[in-house]
């Protein structure tokens, strides 16, 4: 007996020292909520994962035991119910994107409460005459029979948001095609350089946040006459502008005079840079911002 215990505190001090070393071997750690997850999609999500992120499952005990040992208590207070591990060197963004992109949908199942109201829409079936329509209108959907087809009348809410799906309902639900669970990793917090993310800050979107930052540090270059490298060609644009029209004041009879077949190529040119500007990715109007601020 005694021999038994001390084999199984081996294993458990193995465990949790190989989850404590993974953990300080990546500058990511966050935790994931397996709860109502399949396993059978998790094992996908964790293959179509596998060359960016590191999952590990384990008991929530060992984990916690790992978190604490790397001093993340702050983290390990966030975990909750079944959880895993999802380690790497991304950011967490670029992490939460890789999650999100990898989610898909299903069915719901009688018992599950539904996400939203569940409707059956109105218009045709592919189902024919018979019990079908009997059933339908046990869960309040009017329908009637055309060209041969069983044809709903109008919409019907069968399944309320955030009540429990009935087996009848489910059943129906899965045979129209409707599959309004969100299946994937729900992750509950990750942590970088100290600072936590959840999901609520992670879901912004960064790539707009970047290019409108980018718009703004242009404008405030241009506007207060900074002299920036990168903006060389627009900053001798305005200031040729704005000496033509000083001139303009000064000189009266040599003032800027445009007429409409001037100014039109003036505006096709002012929505050729705008849409130039709505076209900046990411990464360049990252290098811009580098360049404008050094």
């Amino acid at each position: 007996m005694v021999k038994t215990e001390a084999h199984v505190k081996d294993w458990k001090k193995k465990k949790v020292a190989e989850l404590t070393k993974i953990v300080k071997e990546n500058p990511v750690i966050g935790t994931i909520n397996l709860e109502s997850l399949p396993s059978s999609e998790f094992q996908i999500i964790r293959a179509h994962l596998r060359d960016d992120v590191l999952i590990k499952t384990a008991k929530k005990h060992f984990i916690l035991e790992a978190l604490k040992a790397n001093k993340h208590n702050d983290l390990a207070e966030k975990v909750e119910g079944p959880t895993a591990l999802i380690l790497t060197k991304l950011n967490p963004f670029k992490v939460y994107k890789l999650i999100e992109k990898n989610k898909s949908l299903s069915a719901i199942k009688p018992g599950q409460e539904a996400p939203h109201d569940l409707i059956v829409p109105a218009g045709d079936t592919p189902f024919t005459p018979g019990p079908i329509i009997g059933e339908l209108g046990q869960i309040g959907v009017k329908a009637k029979i055309v060209a041969g087809k069983i044809s709903v009348l109008k919409d019907a809410v069968v399944v309320r948001e955030g009540e429990p799906a009935g087996a009848l309902a489910a059943s129906i639900l899965l045979r129209l095609g409707v599959k309004p669970i969100e299946v994937g990793l729900n992750l509950v917090a990750i942590k970088e350089e100290g600072t936590i993310y959840t999901p609520d800050m992670l879901s912004i979107d960064v790539e707009s946040m970047i290019a409108t930052a980018y718009t703004y540090a242009k404008n405030l270059v241009l506007n207060t006459g900074m002299f920036v490298s990168a903006l060389i060609r627009e900053l001798l644009q305005k200031a040729q502008l704005n000496a033509l029209i000083l001139n303009g004041v000064v000189n009266p009879e040599q003032a800027i005079k445009s007429s409409p077949a001037q100014a039109a190529p003036a505006a096709s040119d002012k929505k050729e840079e705008e849409q130039e500007e709505e076209e900046v990715s990411e990464e360049e109007a990252a290098a811009g911002l580098g360049s404008l601020f050094g």
